[in-house]
């Protein structure tokens, strides 16, 4: 025991350093020294948007996890005075100094030294003044072009996903390491200033003003959103009181209503859907014309591309569908990946997989008459195994990061296309009720805080009671998918299925698959487990699917193609099927398109279109 102690001591003093030596070990690290955390930031930021600079000051609640010399964060990009720097204990009355400090911009850290260690418990690190530049690389804290009135002019505007809040100010800039924010800003009087909480006060000054807003619940570093310029919005309210608004460009409101009423209707089909209400006392969302990506979750403040978000009567139906799926991803995110955050990048399919799979879900209750589940059959499923199928492609969902410039790269076409097909997979396998019902557990367990694959798994168990970790572990681990081919005996008795990696790859690989039968009706439906190379099963246990002195019936497998895999038929099924499908009343238009992808693609056919999906995956 004695030992035991001594160990961890000795662990504790080495990775707290001791007093003058070097700061190199704390580069070419991927993530912080856990040794000092945030618990809380108040944030100061006064933009001037003719110079394209901004100048600030931070004060961090820290909690010291074992007395050190050093405090290092993250920082790039940012001019921090040395000399306005300081941290004071909680309960003590001595003001410390850093003696020395370094920045590193290749690992985008600041280190402090102090002379004194700093004592375990929290306290709080003073930076009284930072500056930086408001780029045009619309990432951080940038300047983006807009029109009022005919006239070009600029906003401020912050995109810190995924790694970019440290482009504004000094902070632990790791999804795990959730604080709570209170943000001021200083801006010109006849700007609106957003921040991701509702503003607490404002006190005019001459032509500048500066807006105090309330506290955010706990979040992470990439979540904190500020967008200051001139608007004109629409709003509404949910049964629950919560406030929404669509901030439009100046003159056109009625823009933003379509979008608002995706907003409020997704608000309360999310609220059912989780069992847990919208945890802020608003929500708000707004177009920027010069935007890096489709759109950003920001927790209360969400920021879309314009062409996104704007809906005009003029507007084509395409734009509609763009606008409802975007709005209602962005929404469901508010639960998966703003409550609930992924523990690393690593699982970033946690929030990315689970919200494009749930922007579905949503748009098809407002919208049932677009037929959202066949398009994404058609497109997402589609694209998903096409992309998963090249080498120069394919990656496991768990992907791993071993640089920071890593993270940006796993937020590709694997977490956006086969993400939601996953999640698409397991919906299926516990059916819709049970789904639900056990996310809705998982959102619970994990609200406030964050979560890892594994974390998933072992809270769906726990509520559906099915073996969810050992079916769909390997569907994120590996790359690639299965396909299985499927043949009836000669004498029409057992179904035959054999599972092997499509494409390259071997065959050493191996999943559990989930799979679903139909058999000339979809009311004549089954679900086993396919978990070895191959598989007999016996048509008689499965209803519906033995022959008759009539006839044979269609089986048709991956019904609905909910299944990420293809299926190869032998000519004595496809006949069936073809069967089927000429009679124009039998299979599902998914179920008719999934068999001619799945020819095509084990023909070595490209498809005849491709999926109309957005050239950029993020959102």
């Amino acid at each position: 025991m004695a030992a035991t102690i001594l160990l961890i001591l000795i662990l504790a003093a080495l990775s707290a350093g001791s007093y003058g030596a070097s700061p190199e070990r704390f580069r070419h690290r991927l993530r912080l020294p856990q040794i000092v955390v945030p618990k809380s930031y108040k944030l100061f930021l006064k933009p001037d948007l003719e110079n394209s600079s901004f100048s600030g000051s931070v004060e961090v609640k820290l909690r010291i996890v074992s007395p050190t010399h050093y405090v290092v964060m993250n920082a790039a990009e940012l001019q921090i005075r040395s000399d306005a720097v300081n941290y004071t204990a909680k309960g003590g009355s001595k003001v410390l100094q850093p003696v020395r400090s370094w920045n590193f911009p290749e690992d985008e850290i600041h280190v402090l030294e102090f002379h004194q260690k700093l004592p375990k418990g929290t306290g709080v690190l003073a930076i009284g003044h930072f500056t930086g530049l408001l780029g045009n690389n619309r990432t951080g804290f940038y300047r983006s072009k807009y029109d009022v009135n005919g006239t070009e002019s600029y906003m401020a505007v912050t995109q810190f996903e995924p790694t970019y809040a440290r482009r504004c100010f000094p902070c632990w800039d790791e999804p795990a390491l959730k604080a709570t924010f209170q943000v001021t800003l200083e801006v010109p009087s006849h700007l609106m200033a957003l921040s991701n909480m509702p503003s607490l006060n404002e006190k005019h000054d001459g032509y500048m003003k500066t807006v105090s807003f309330q506290e955010t619940p706990v979040m992470s570093s990439y979540l904190v959103a500020v967008v200051i310029g001139l608007f004109d919005h629409v709003e509404d309210q949910t049964s629950n009181d919560i406030i929404v608004r669509v901030y439009t460009p100046v003159g056109k409101a009625t823009d933003g209503i379509f979008g608002l009423n995706v907003g409020v209707r997704s608000l309360k089909i999310y609220q059912r859907f989780f069992n847990i209400a919208y945890p802020l006392p608003k929500l708000d969302m707004v177009g920027i014309p010069e935007f890096r990506y489709g759109a950003m979750e920001n927790f209360g403040l969400i920021t879309f591309n314009s062409s996104l978000l704007y809906v005009t009567p003029e507007s084509a139906n395409l734009s509609k569908h763009e606008a409802a799926d975007i709005i209602a991803h962005e929404l469901s995110h508010q639960w998966c990946g703003n409550l609930v955050t992924m523990e690393w990048w690593t699982d970033v399919w946690l929030n990315e997989g689970f919200a494009s799979w749930l922007s579905v879900y949503a748009v098809d209750k407002i919208f049932p008459e677009w037929d959202v589940w066949t398009q994404f059959a058609r497109e997402t499923v589609s694209y998903g195994l096409l992309i998963d199928a090249l080498p120069s492609f394919s990656h496991p969902i768990e992907v791993k990061i071993n640089h920071t410039r890593d993270i940006e790269i796993a937020l590709d076409y694997t977490v956006y296309m086969k993400g939601p097909c996953i999640v698409s997979m397991l919906h299926t396998y516990l059916g819709s009720k049970l789904f639900q019902r056990s996310m809705a557990s998982y959102i619970k367990t994990y609200a406030w805080s964050s979560a890892t694959i594994h974390d998933l798994w072992k809270a769906l168990e726990i509520s559906s009671g099915k073996p969810v970790g050992r079916v769909m572990s390997k569907w994120t681990k590996q790359q690639g998918f299965p396909a299985l081919s499927a043949d009836v005996s000669s004498d029409n008795i057992s179904l035959k299925l054999k599972q092997m990696p499509f494409g390259s790859g071997g065959t050493s690989r191996l999943w559990v698959i989930p799979v679903t039968v139909a058999c000339n009706s979809y009311d004549a439906y089954h679900q086993f487990l396919l978990e070895q190379p191959e598989k007999l099963v016996k048509l008689k246990d499965l209803a519906g699917c033995s022959c008759t002195e009539v006839a044979c019936p269609w089986i048709k497998i991956n019904v609905n193609r909910t299944g990420f895999y293809r299926v190869r038929y032998s000519t004595n099924l496809m006949t069936r099927l073809q069967s089927a499908a000429a009679a124009k009343k039998f299979l599902s238009k998914a179920d008719e398109f999934g068999i001619l992808d799945d020819l095509r693609a084990f023909n070595g056919t490209p498809p005849a279109s491709q999926p109309g999906k957005r050239s950029s995956p993020r959102v």
